[in-house]
């Protein structure tokens, strides 16, 4: 049984690598897709990712859209989402929008569990903050969650900070709940560091499992969970951008090599996700 927490709307074959360069058209055209998900019909695409999703097994999923676009045209054209029981939807939320607070209302109230902020992506330097403290207490209001995208990485990386991000909300006092997601790769201690301090701020394992394998973070996060207890780190796959059986088979050599109990693994793996729904 899986739960995954972090599965991308752009379908591909199961059996194709993104990461490799001889797949770099493949993964141009999935990156079209996931930003650009009204120009190739939005129901369409979601339902093909929910029947991935189906083919995989997966019990309980969170379906990304990173398409700012989505949400303020779900909007403008009355657009009822969709989604099995099963099914869970996190979208992107542009803060500079005016609109941005009733684009989270209209989420709240069809069917959109989630919003997120992407500070590489959407280039949101400290000075943006602000609004987006606000912006999750308009989610807090209407129970939503909140995810970060707390990768690491690209030539900005000491100018946009996902971690960052993740405590001004916190510190604003935001009590609903957040995902860190990619579990901050090499700030992984910072993510710790400050789950240790609000019980509302949960680790995603997507994406940084995969690709920091070898180095000191898979110790560091190994650390972290030793410290703090594993009931907070959700499976993520990051698919199809990770091939989702890699993600699963790092998981469990992550596992493996720091002796995770069948409990843990099972948490890990859907049991945390699920409570995180409140399943």
């Amino acid at each position: 049984m899986i739960s995954d927490s972090n599965f991308h709307l752009p379908t591909v074959d199961s059996t194709v690598d993104l990461q490799k360069p001889e797949n770099k058209k493949l993964l141009d055209a999935a990156i079209n897709v996931e930003f650009n998900i009204c120009d190739h019909g939005i129901q369409k695409t979601l339902d093909l990712a929910f029947k991935k999703a189906d083919e995989l097994g997966l019990t309980y999923v969170n379906f990304m859209v990173l398409d700012s676009s989505f949400i303020k045209d779900v909007y403008q054209n009355q657009l009822k989402i969709t989604l099995k029981e099963e099914h869970y939807l996190t979208v992107l939320i542009d803060p500079n929008d005016n609109d941005a607070e009733k684009y989270i209302e209209y989420a709240a109230n069809n069917n959109i569990s989630g919003i997120k902020f992407h500070p590489y992506l959407q280039k949101l330097c400290p000075e943006t903050f602000s609004n987006i403290n606000k912006l999750c207490s308009v989610a807090e209001k209407y129970n939503i969650w909140v995810a970060i995208d707390c990768s690491y990485g690209t030539d900005m990386l000491y100018e946009l900070n996902g971690v960052q991000l993740c405590a001004s909300i916190l510190r604003y006092g935001f009590k609903g709940k957040i995902i860190a997601l990619h579990f901050g790769g090499p700030k992984v201690l910072d993510v710790m560091s400050l789950m240790a301090q609000h019980n509302n701020l949960y680790a995603d394992l997507s994406l940084s499992l995969s690709y920091w394998k070898g180095s000191s973070v898979w110790q560091d996060l190994a650390f972290s969970m030793k410290n703090l207890g594993h009931q907070r780190f959700l499976f993520g796959s990051d698919q199809p951008f990770i091939q989702f059986n890699k993600a699963v088979n790092d998981f469990c050599d992550f596992a493996l090599t720091y002796d995770l109990s069948d409990e843990q693994i099972s948490d890990v793996k859907y049991n945390n996700f699920n409570k995180f729904l409140g399943i």
